[in-house]
């Protein structure tokens, strides 16, 4: 549920948006207060303020649009195509448990004036009395009823309500931490607040949420599922509707001697990791978001993108530190990795930027290219010769193999490529350049006035 959030004069809400020197959002002045701002319907902490604003880089004189969302601590933001998800975690304290125990032993033994009292109490709009005002003063209400019994009946009531938590701990261990997923829908510049949802368990980073074909898929974590015993933590990954209502589950995907340390999503299928050290990847089947299903394992080290639904695209160290090995590996079997083509590059000490920096790596099937940073030390034979080299190497690539497309030169480690029709654009610290995709040709480039000055140690080119 959304809320408006009204501000006070204390607050100075970020960013401004400022065109020629003058603050066009909000005109003169210091503080910058966005028309429409959302809180939620959840305890605040601390919280952190996320705006969205949509601008239309072909009409630099229109009209921007700008919301923001007041979200808890430690939220996360995923971006897809067409929507932006906003969530948040919701716990079940304690205090709520035992009162959902006390309402289910008691509430049939009030009187009518009690029960109406806690109606009215719980149909107040939550922005005149919070859930937990809510709560505080319908326990009151059980605490006046259990005063007024006699101390045997109390006696009698406590030790109830102690063994009735022990086994209703089990039900409500799904209600001990939630995630709360917002949505909204980015239309033709609108900024438009769309549905919510919930699934059991915390979610770690944006990394574990995963957009396709208007589902959305979440990995997320949460306690076992036996109360009493330690039972490590399970994983389940969820698929949500386009209206982010419940379609199905695989649950204890990594199983209770594991947690999560990163997910990756490609196409139909989900690769989970359990540690940085461990090249082991759980493979799990999307293709069918009412029946997620664990395909087996596969021994994946590297960073690795997919190139269609059976092979992979892989860059890794060569055994024994002997370059960089790029390849192409079949993974239609679960369980079991098939190398197509293999290209290594370098020698001894050679390394690429793309294993601190996927967003390094580019691969386009559409325009069978793939490119990526590579530094080349101590090359013997191939690619490279016997010259050390730094900066990009594009290759085309089909389902069968890789063939060199060429090299390009770059003073400075590259940090991210893309590409814009049929030009390549590449960042490194000090430089942007173009070049034509059809034969890497330089197009254009433009360095940095420190550069240009003689100095190299202040970088103004950053990419994110």
């Amino acid at each position: 549920e959304l809320n408006d959030f009204n501000p006070t004069d204390s607050f100075s809400l970020l960013p401004n948006i400022v065109k020629d020197g003058e603050n066009i959002n909000c005109g003169s002045g210091d503080k910058c207060l966005p028309m429409e701002v959302y809180g939620f319907n959840t305890s605040y902490g601390t919280h952190d303020f996320v705006s969205i604003a949509s601008v239309d880089i072909k009409d630099i004189d229109g009209v921007i649009r700008n919301k923001v969302y007041v979200l808890p601590e430690l939220s996360n933001i995923y971006f897809s195509i067409n929507n932006i998800y906003l969530t948040y975690s919701k716990y079940l304290s304690s205090e709520e448990l035992e009162l959902e125990v006390i309402n289910n032993l008691l509430y049939n033994d009030l009187s009518d004036l009690h029960k109406d009292r806690i109606a009215a109490i719980n149909e107040i709009d939550n922005f005149i009395l919070s859930e937990h005002d809510k709560r505080i003063k319908i326990r009151f209400i059980f605490d006046y009823y259990i005063s007024l019994m006699t101390s045997g009946a109390q006696d009698n009531f406590q030790k109830n309500l102690n063994k009735e938590l022990v086994k209703q701990s089990n039900v409500f261990i799904d209600s001990i931490e939630k995630t709360v997923v917002h949505k909204i829908k980015c239309d033709k510049g609108d900024i438009i607040n769309q549905s919510f949802g919930e699934v059991g368990g915390y979610v770690s980073s944006q990394g574990s949420l995963y957009e396709n074909k208007n589902i959305l898929f979440v990995v997320s974590s949460k306690p076992g599922n036996d109360y009493e015993k330690e039972n490590g933590f399970q994983t389940n990954i969820t698929a949500l509707s386009k209206e982010l209502k419940f379609m199905g589950v695989s649950e204890d995907v990594l199983g209770a001697e594991h947690n999560l340390y990163s997910a990756n999503f490609i196409q139909d299928r989900a690769y989970l990791k359990i540690s940085k050290e461990d090249s082991n990847l759980i493979v799990i089947d999307l293709a069918d978001p009412n029946k997620i299903t664990k395909m087996g394992e596969i021994n994946l080290p590297g960073y690795y993108q997919q190139y269609d639904k059976s092979s992979l695209i892989v860059l890794d160290q060569a055994d024994g530190n002997n370059g960089i090995k790029l390849s192409l590996l079949d993974v239609s079997t679960a369980g079991a990795t098939k190398e197509l083509s293999v290209q290594i590059l370098g020698g001894p000490d050679s390394s690429s930027v793309v294993f601190d920096n996927s967003k390094s790596f580019l691969f386009s099937k559409n325009k069978s290219v793939l490119v990526f940073p590579v530094i080349s030390k101590n090359a013997r034979k191939g690619i490279f010769g016997n010259q050390d080299f730094n900066g990009a190497i594009a290759f085309n690539v089909n389902a069968h193999d890789f063939s060199l497309k060429g090299l390009i030169d770059y003073p400075k480690n590259i940090n991210s490529s893309w590409y814009i029709d049929d030009t390549l654009y590449s960042f490194s610290d000090v430089e942007l350049g173009a070049n034509s995709l059809r034969d890497l040709s330089s197009i254009n480039k433009l360095v940095t006035p420190s550069v240009v000055n003689g100095n190299n140690s202040e970088y103004l080119i950053k990419s994110y």
